[in-house]
């Protein structure tokens, strides 16, 4: 990672985590679902896709929440790759609370929130952030 620019950097952290204070699941309206039984003995949660995919281990899992979770008012912000955060079948949010967050959350509020902070990166992720934030922050309507 020393070796990578700061662009290479923040690309590769933000595939799979969030910025400090742009985590949807902060907002109350989004959780990750997994099934600790169906996992093997011995093995340990990993939360890749593979585990949701056919012959994964959260297969059967994964397809229950295909077919139903529209009718809970649940989806998948991170459904495909859209070229920002990594697929993430786990990862499901309830679209009433999900929606009014959405708008809320703006590139200002989060440089507000990071004002007086020890943010590593802070200085360049604001300055890229135009381009950083519908990347991989904001969710396309779908």
């Amino acid at each position: 990672m020393v070796s990578l620019s700061d662009a290479e950097r923040c690309e590769l952290i933000l595939r799979w985590s969030a910025l400090p204070g742009a985590s949807r699941h902060h907002w109350g309206s989004d959780l990750d679902i997994y099934d600790p039984d169906l996992l093997p003995q011995g093995s340990k949660l990993q939360l890749e896709p593979w585990e949701y995919e056919a012959g994964g281990y959260f297969a059967d899992l994964n397809q229950w929440l295909s077919d139903n979770m529209a009718s809970f008012g649940f989806y998948r912000p991170y459904d495909i790759d859209r070229g920002g955060v990594a697929v993430e079948p786990w990862h499901l949010s309830y679209r009433p609370l999900a929606a009014q967050c959405e708008t809320r959350l703006t590139p200002e509020v989060l440089i507000e929130a990071w004002r007086g902070q020890e943010v590593a990166g802070c200085d360049w992720v604001t300055n890229h952030l135009a381009t950083i934030f519908p990347r991989f922050i904001a969710i396309p309507k779908q």
